[in-house]
């Protein structure tokens, strides 16, 4: 469910842009954010010695926090 974002930014939110394949977050980070998508899609990942391990893709509207650590 996509929370309003005049809500969220009256509430202190920031927006921020991501360009495509830039990290937003690395494993071992400490939890700090919650995260909305409004536009395009994000993977979640870790990596398990040389390899990467895709959970999920996230889509528009859907929301997580840092859930891999």
């Amino acid at each position: 469910m996509l929370i309003n974002t005049k809500f969220l930014l009256s509430a202190g939110a920031e927006l921020k842009h991501y360009k495509s394949g830039e990290i937003i977050f690395h494993e071992g980070d400490k939890s700090r954010y919650f995260y909305q998508i409004i536009r395009g899609t994000v993977k979640l990942c870790s990596r398990n010695h040389h390899i990467k391990i895709l959970h999920t893709v996230m889509n528009e509207g859907q929301s997580f926090r840092d859930l891999l650590i």
